[in-house]
């Protein structure tokens, strides 16, 4: 029955070729015997022959679900192309040079040889790391100094423009107070005159 079952998906049109899981798919689909599905069956209603072939019926539309499930999910995923690339890269590392030093254990305890190994990477790392951030940290502290001279400046500025702006108003309420006074003094000193007497003078002239 697992022979016909792979021979009967194989058959059909899929997107992935890959023996292995065709016949783990079979496995699951056979995980239940046919003596075991007839213990549970009715066994007067119907006879023995028939219950077979409602079992296969069932085992190959599980089948045909799983292959369908793992031939969407295949052509989703790119697997062809993301094999394509696991062969090369197998062929790449396939021709080491027999000279190349490669990664092995050193000692019994292996996770203790990764970290040590991780963590020279990390040591490697810091010291490749702390000149750049002392760097960073010199440019920081110039800017910083930069910043903070010219708020100080700004600052003055401000002080200096308040100061130069009251001393405008000042001599703008000097000179106002200048010219409300000598429009006073011409009025003291220019004599006033009757226009009504000056007008009698006139007709008694003429």
């Amino acid at each position: 029955m697992e022979n016909e079952n792979i021979t009967n998906v194989t058959s059909s049109q899929c997107n992935f070729d890959n023996l292995t899981i065709l016949k783990e798919f079979s496995n699951i689909t056979n995980a239940i015997s046919n003596e075991d599905f007839l213990d549970i069956v009715p066994k007067a209603k119907m006879g023995r022959v028939y219950w077979i072939t409602v079992l296969n019926c069932l085992k190959q539309r599980i089948l045909d679900e799983m292959v369908e499930e793992m031939n969407s999910m295949w052509s989703f995923e790119n697997m062809n192309i993301k094999l394509d690339v696991l062969e090369k890269q197998k062929e790449k590392f396939s021709d080491i040079p027999s000279d190349t030093q490669l990664w092995r254990p050193q000692h019994n305890n292996i996770k203790d040889q990764l970290r040590a190994s991780d963590a020279a990477i990390l040591r490697k790392q810091k010291a490749l790391l702390e000149p750049i951030s002392k760097e960073y940290n010199t440019k920081v502290s110039k800017l910083k100094k930069t910043v903070l001279a010219k708020r100080q400046y700004i600052k003055a500025l401000q002080m200096d423009i308040q100061k130069y702006q009251k001393k405008n108003e000042e001599i703008i309420s000097q000179i106002s107070e200048k010219i409300q006074s000598h429009a006073k003094l011409s009025q003291d000193i220019v004599p006033k005159f009757d226009n009504s007497i000056w007008s009698k003078k006139d007709d008694f002239h003429g």
